[in-house]
């Protein structure tokens, strides 16, 4: 896979693991001869190190990173380790005498690594998107930032490099392609998989007899028994009975699989070179045509059909219009509601399906829970920005619902929404405004900026629409959020009533 990979352009990693400085040389002097490659000239692969390994091996009779070194590989990766520097200062010393330079990846987990990542990470990472957020912000110059996750698409990848990293990893999805070492079974159960097959849990390494990561580093893996075995209490020792019974009678309904979150997108068996070209020109087809918008006069975006499991991010200062794509047969209009008031929405009339279930936490910023986040930039989608430099710019903050900007939402349901933000004016019609029903209701805040705009009228306009608690099962209730439970409402002469405190 490695050769097939490099052979599309990409720089793809040998998984050390446990391996000989010996067994290390030949899979670098294979994808050598595999790409006619010339000695003396740098290898177009790398190879990925375990750090807590590396603390055993380095100080052994067999030390691998000197071995992996002299072969010129173009990069390492090192992950998972107490003292990963040392390793970093040894082939920093050793490229010092040599003209070749290697690139060094370190996973900040991880290279960030998302929680959706397949096999193992960080417990406690949070979703990628956040994750990569969160390191741009931190470090603003200086070292190449890739991002890894649940990503199996060039339009993933596209949103990815829009949101400031320098590239993306691929993992998961190549786990069917005829170059994986996995048999066929287990690229079959991938086939098979849909959105929410994986988990991470310790279960899958129990009964592998690989419980020896660091503390805090566990595996996701394709739910089965396995994981049910696990989560009905049963001791290791029935566990690893069952599923070794399980192994000697080839049955599936134990069968470790790692895999990532991505892995409910892969439904062919391509090879690795074609799926790494087709996902890079979607990538690149994507950003071309964004790019080839112009940034201010109004622009629509059509979501098509589908669930989409992340935060979607639109950055654009001009008017904007977001339409979800309904069936074919629908016989919905501008005039007439998608949903009766008067029942709850059917879960199949809406054919886009927008989820994330990160809500916020300390030291996390309102705007980064936002299953969908339209603003002219990052920067102004940012509680307390306020309506400044963007303020006639059109932006949306949806579910939970806050913005900057004059909005119009219509014909739509949210779902699990816990109050709406508005620093200017937002309009709801022919709406269904869903509740989690944490112990309050759904709260609108007009915001205190009588600087820039005194005797401002900012709020929430609704009309036509329904507020309901979400009790159709779509949304699991996390802990709840503080809810301030205040409103105020007056009617306007657009028919529309104001929510919001001492409106």
């Amino acid at each position: 896979m490695v050769a097939a990979v490099a052979s599309a352009g990409a720089l793809s990693f040998l998984a050390a693991g446990p391996d000989s400085s010996e067994q290390l040389r030949d899979g670098l002097r294979f994808v050598r001869a595999a790409l006619k490659i010339p000695s003396g000239v740098p290898v177009p692969a790398g190879v990925g190190f375990l750090g807590f390994l590396l603390d055993k091996t380095e100080a052994s009779d067999d030390p691998r990173i000197p071995a992996v070194l002299e072969e010129m590989p173009m990069g390492i990766w090192f992950a998972f380790g107490g003292d990963i520097g040392k390793h970093i200062a040894y082939v920093r010393a050793y490229d010092s005498k040599r003209e070749h330079k290697t690139a060094v990846f370190v996973i900040v987990n991880s290279v960030e690594v998302g929680n959706e990542a397949g096999g193992h990470g960080a417990a406690a990472t949070p979703p990628l998107s956040i994750l990569l957020q969160a390191v741009l912000q931190n470090v603003s110059s200086g070292p190449v930032i890739l991002a890894a996750g649940g990503i199996s698409t060039g339009a993933q990848s596209a949103s990815i490099l829009a949101m400031g990293a320098d590239g993306v990893v691929l993992g998961s999805r190549l786990l069917c392609t005829p170059e994986c070492m996995y048999n066929h079974e287990m690229k079959q159960e991938i086939l098979n998989s849909g959105l929410n097959a994986t988990a991470r849990s310790y279960a899958f390494d129990d009964v592998s007899r690989t419980r020896f990561w660091p503390e805090g580093i566990d595996g996701r893996a394709i739910v089965n028994d396995v994981l049910v075995d696990f989560e009905q209490g049963l001791d290791l020792e029935t566990r690893l009975q069952r599923f070794d019974d399980a192994k000697a009678k080839a049955e599936r309904g134990r069968m470790v699989v790692w895999a990532g979150a991505g892995i409910g997108l892969v439904n062919d068996e391509k090879d690795s070179a074609t799926i790494v070209k087709e996902i890079n020109q979607e990538a690149v087809d994507i950003l071309k045509g964004v790019c080839s918008r112009p940034p201010t006069g109004p622009a629509t975006i059509l979501i098509a059909t589908g669930e989409y499991h992340e935060t979607i991010n639109v950055t654009r200062p001009g008017p904007l219009t977001l339409l979800g794509q309904l069936p074919s047969s629908s016989s919905t209009s501008l005039a007439k509601p998608k949903f009766p008031l008067d029942a709850a929405p059917s879960p199949t009339s809406n054919m886009v399906h927008i989820y994330d279930t990160n809500f916020v936490h300390t030291g996390m910023d309102d705007a980064q829970s936002a299953v969908l986040v339209v603003a002219p930039s990052y920067n102004a989608s940012l509680i307390g920005a306020g309506p400044t430099d963007d303020a006639n710019a059109h932006t949306l903050f949806y579910a939970d619902l806050f913005g900057f900007g004059t909005a119009f939402v219509k014909h739509s349901s949210s779902r699990g929404t816990d109050f709406l933000i508005t620093l200017l004016p937002r309009y709801f019609q022919n709406v269904i405004l869903a509740n989690r029903a944490c112990g309050g209701g759904i709260v609108a805040w007009k915001g205190t900026n009588l600087t820039d705009a005194p005797g401002n009228k900012y709020g929430a306009y609704i009309s036509d629409s329904k507020i309901m608690r979400d009790d159709l099962g779509m949304i699991s209730p996390p802990p709840c959020s503080s809810i301030l439970s205040w409103t105020t409402a007056f009617d306007q002469p657009d028919g529309h009533h104001l929510v919001g405190p001492g409106a």
